[in-house]
């Protein structure tokens, strides 16, 4: 068997897998074993056979990737693997043989990953298929190396980009088909320079813009389908574009005119395009940019206002708290403690926007009775009735009148506002008898409301 130079086993109805041992067969020059019902992967030892030239493998059920080993074969013009169920990234071993010259068909497999840019080094291949695959990234630049080839199918994977304009360096193109990715983007007017190409098929992408008279000069082309993209404008009516029995259109809301045979809409004249082109780049630029604006400083302004406000509040609120280190601080926490939970043992009286309890705190380390105005804020007016009253008692300083030990802003326990003032307790029952007990004169406008202070008895 090491003399054979062909194994053809196609069009058989072998089932199984693939021997490793075929790489034994290393003086092969042609191997077939295309549509059978080979199963598993191709075995590494393929890359043994370095006189091959030809390696059928298509119409099987072989699995799994292609073996990196087949860079190995240096002297093969013809690889087709097309039909099968291989999986896995494109090798990029298998670009860097230099001697392919006829053909690579990699087609209907289950390849992914990008198109890797080592494609270009196949400068000397006349076919490469791979369509109906799982290819997703962007066409890359360096396929406008492969400048020998004749037909380039990459239709029905999801490549995701524009066009480069540098498809349009080869030359040599007869056939290209692109359909059913996700092209976008314009379609490059340098496409229209490919004076050789017939067939070029663009279709189901999301190619956008006009279609630009260059492609009138193709005089070669004669298939030429743009169905279902996002194109506009008017459909060139000269050159090869006055006889397009084999052109589609079809599927571009945008496009108008063209000749009769392409069944598109009639354009609107030169004036009213004019206005309609106009109107519709306000409502595609314009309006979205101003409206993008208007949202953003919206939107800014309302950060700010909201961000502002509660500084306000705080620096309003805690200023009589804290501003001066006479002030002791006291905590939500102290207060509950020293009211027992605010029992109505302790309820001294009550006004219409507070109530009056007796407490006791740790003051300069040392037990102490107080009074302490709790302000019911849920009453209307209670917060302005809280600053009001410690921006006043903050500011006078009488001896007949009694002091504020300080005053407490915080939050309570359900993450309420909670506001409070701290004066001094008196045992002694009301203010008036304790000022007429110690002789005191008092006018009837220094006297301080009663709920702000003492044991009620």
């Amino acid at each position: 068997m090491a003399r054979h130079t062909t194994g053809l086993l196609s069009n058989n109805h072998f089932t199984g897998e693939l021997p490793g041992s075929i790489g034994r067969l290393n003086l092969l020059e042609a191997l077939g074993f295309e549509n059978n019902r080979l199963k598993g992967s191709l075995p590494f030892s393929l890359g043994n056979l370095t006189w091959l030239a030809s390696l059928y493998a298509e119409g099987n059920n072989f699995e799994g990737r292609l073996p990196t080993s087949l860079g190995s074969l240096q002297e093969i013009t013809t690889g087709n693997f097309s039909n099968n169920m291989f999986t896995g990234p494109l090798p990029k071993e298998i670009f860097y043989l230099s001697s392919l010259t006829n053909a690579l068909d990699l087609s209907d497999n289950y390849f992914v990953g990008t198109l890797p840019p080592e494609v270009g080094l196949l400068t000397k291949v006349a076919y490469m298929y791979i369509s109906n695959n799982n290819l997703s990234g962007p066409l890359p630049d360096a396929l406008s190396s492969c400048q020998s080839l004749i037909h380039l199918r990459l239709d029905h994977n999801s490549i995701n980009s524009s066009i480069p304009a540098s498809v349009s360096k080869m030359q040599g193109l007869i056939l290209l088909n692109l359909t059913k990715n996700t092209l976008y983007g314009m379609i490059p007017r340098e496409l229209g320079l490919m004076d050789g190409i017939q067939e070029l098929h663009l279709a189901h992408n999301n190619l956008s813009g006009h279609i630009t008279e260059s492609f009138g000069n193709m005089t070669s082309l004669y298939r030429f389908d743009l169905s279902f993209n996002r194109l506009d404008d008017r459909v060139p009516s000269q050159g090869v574009f006055s006889n397009v029995t084999r052109f589609s259109f079809e599927g571009n809301s945008g496009l108008c005119g063209g000749v009769s045979e392409v069944y598109l809409p009639l354009c609107p004249p030169e004036s009213m395009e004019h206005g309609l082109r106009k109107r519709h780049f306000l409502m595609k630029v314009v309006i979205p940019i101003v409206a993008g604006i208007i949202i953003c400083s919206s939107l800014i302004l309302v950060f700010f206002t909201i961000r502002k406000k509660p500084k306000a509040q705080s620096a309003t609120t805690r200023g009589f708290q804290l501003a001066d280190d006479n002030y002791p601080r006291v905590s939500y926490a102290e207060l509950v403690q020293g009211t027992n939970c605010f029992a109505t043992d302790n309820l001294i009286g009550r006004g219409r926007y507070d109530s009056v309890y007796k407490c006791g705190l740790l003051l300069k380390n040392m037990m102490s009775t107080v009074a302490m105005k709790v302000f019911d804020l849920q009453q209307s007016g209670s917060s302005r009735s809280f600053l009001a009253e410690c921006e006043a008692l903050r500011k006078i300083c009488h001896h007949n009148l009694i002091s504020v030990i300080t005053c407490c802003s915080s939050l309570d326990s359900n993450q309420n506002d909670f506001k409070a003032i701290v004066f001094e307790f008196m045992p002694n029952g009301s203010l008036d008898k304790s000022l007429v007990e110690n002789r005191a004169l008092v006018r009837p406008e220094k006297s301080i409301n009663p709920g702000c202070i003492t044991n009620w008895d």
